[in-house]
């Protein structure tokens, strides 16, 4: 599970810096206030495996599932993308 957090971390801090490499800015704040705004448009971002976004109720449902026992869930889909047939 810790690879899986340091492999998102990496891509968010790619995906940031990437944006962020020809601005230039005057004061920490500044920095730091577009970082978050960033942060914010990250995680509003759909990811593909999940077809949900990181900010969602959903996803984060389908990712407790998933870590929680150390194993990959059978149907990574978020309860709203399952098709139920009772």
């Amino acid at each position: 599970m810790r690879a899986k957090v340091e492999v998102g971390v990496r891509i968010a801090q790619r995906w940031i810096l990437a944006r962020l490499r020809n601005q230039t800015f005057i004061s920490l704040d500044a920095l730091n206030d577009r970082i978050a705004d960033l942060l914010e448009e990250f995680s509003g971002r759909t990811m593909r495996v999940y077809r949900a976004t990181r900010a969602s109720p959903a996803a984060a449902a389908v990712l407790v599932r998933a870590e929680g026992d150390g194993e990959a869930a059978p149907d990574a889909r978020p309860p709203s993308a399952t098709i139920s047939l009772k």
